[in-house]
C-alpha cells in the first residue's frame, strides 16, 4: 500500500531535509568525483566546523539583545543590571524559539559531522571558547533601569556585549571596547567582540573590524 500524497503545504522537517541533502551530495561526490572529490567534501565539513562556533554564538547573542529590547518595550524600561538575565529570561527564550538555527537544524548538522555550540538558556550566557571557557554576555550597567527613549544616541550606546570575562549569571559592567582578539576565532583568525546597541543593531563579528558593520533586527512581542 502506497503512502498518500502529501497535503498542500506539508514539508519535511529541516533536519530530515538537511540530512538527505548531505547524504545525496556525499554519495554523488564519490560516484562522480572519485575519492579526491570526497576528500574535498570532508574538508568542507572541517571548514564548517571552524566557523560554526561563532555562528551559534552570534545567533545566541542576537536573541539576548532582542530579548532585552522586547522586555524594555513591555515593561517601559530596561532591566536592572543586578538581575537583568533573570528578568529577560522568558523574552530571550521566545527569541530563541524563532531562531533560524533551531534544534532540528542542529540535529541535522550533527548527523553530517558538523558541530555547533549553543548557550544553555537556563545557564550562563556567552560564547563558548573551549570546554571550560565562556566569554560572558554582559549588560551595560550605565543603562540599568533606564527608559529607551532617554538614551540620546541609541546607535552608539552598547546595550549588551561580549566580554573577556568568564560567563556568570547576571554579568554586568560598564561597556569598554576591547581589542579585536576574541575567540572562538573565525577560520583561524581573531575577531571583534560582539556588541548589541540600544537601537537594535549589532556588530557582526565576521565583518570588517575597522567599520564594525551592523545588522538591524526586530524583536518579538511579550512572552
Amino acid at each position: 500500500m502506497q503512502n498518500p500524497p502529501p497535503y498542500p503545504g506539508q514539508q519535511k522537517s529541516p533536519n530530515q531535509t538537511l540530512s538527505t541533502v548531505l547524504i545525496v551530495v556525499s554519495l554523488s561526490c564519490v560516484a562522480l568525483c572519485g575519492v579526491g572529490g570526497f576528500v574535498a567534501y570532508k574538508k568542507g565539513i572541517e571548514a564548517a566546523n571552524n566557523i560554526m562556533p561563532i555562528i551559534g554564538c552570534s545567533a545566541d547573542f542576537e536573541a539576548v539583545g532582542a530579548g532585552i529590547l522586547a522586555y524594555a518595550k513591555d515593561k517601559k524600561k530596561l532591566p536592572d543590571s543586578a538581575k537583568w538575565q533573570s528578568q529577560v529570561l522568558e523574552y530571550v527564550k521566545k527569541e530563541l524559539k524563532t531562531s533560524p538555527i533551531g534544534a532540528d537544524e542542529i540535529e541535522g548538522m550533527q548527523r553530517a559531522g558538523i558541530t555547533m555550540r549553543r548557550m544553555k538558556v537556563d545557564g550562563n550566557w556567552g560564547c563558548s571558547v573551549d570546554a571550560t571557557t565562556i566569554n560572558g554576555f554582559a549588560f551595560n550597567t550605565e543603562l540599568s533601569g533606564k527608559k529607551l527613549e532617554d538614551i540620546v544616541s541609541k546607535s552608539k550606546t552598547a546595550l549588551v556585549f561580549e566580554s573577556d570575562q568568564q560567563a556568570k549569571m547576571n554579568l554586568s559592567m560598564i561597556y569598554k571596547k576591547l581589542p579585536d582578539t576574541a575567540k572562538p576565532e573565525v577560520m583561524g583568525q581573531p575577531r571583534a567582540y560582539l556588541v548589541f546597541y540600544a537601537d537594535g543593531s549589532f556588530e557582526n563579528s565576521m565583518s570588517d573590524k575597522s567599520k564594525g558593520a551592523k545588522v538591524k533586527i526586530s524583536t518579538n512581542s511579550s512572552p
